[in-house]
């Protein structure tokens, strides 16, 4: 090989390590996920949990309520509290009127929030603003 060959095979080895490296390396997982996807049989609902966190300021325990049985004595939740998803306590079918069933827990936490604040769809004719078939 020409030795004038030489660097460029040098600089091609290393995009290649490079790349490689990228590709090969386990990918970082946010925090707090941007887009949460909830599949119903009334069509599939994408939730923008970043720009409710980040843009609305709303709260984790304003909806992941569990996550208030980890907070300590003044009321701080730390940081590693995992919210568990919502179908662990609201099952499809509820029987104990105190814990309502999947679909009305978010009804009444989506829709409700939405009401309370006069912004965004919460009447039932507005569904198709949520839900995509």
């Amino acid at each position: 090989m020409p030795t004038r060959y030489f660097p460029i095979a040098i600089i091609t080895a290393i995009l290649i390590a490079v790349a490689c490296y990228g590709f090969l390396r386990p990918a970082e997982t946010a925090a707090v996920p941007m887009r949460v996807l909830l599949e119903n049989s009334a069509g599939m609902v994408v939730f923008d949990h970043t720009k409710h966190v980040d843009e609305y300021g709303v709260d984790c325990e304003t909806c992941h309520h569990e996550l208030l049985d980890e907070a300590d004595e003044d009321g701080n939740i730390p940081d590693d509290a995992e919210p568990v998803p919502c179908s662990d306590c609201h099952s499809k079918v509820s029987d104990d009127p105190d814990v309502p069933n999947l679909m009305d827990a978010y009804h009444q936490s989506c829709m409700g929030c939405h009401e309370e604040i006069d912004a965004g769809p919460y009447t039932k004719d507005q569904c198709n603003q949520c839900h995509f078939k």
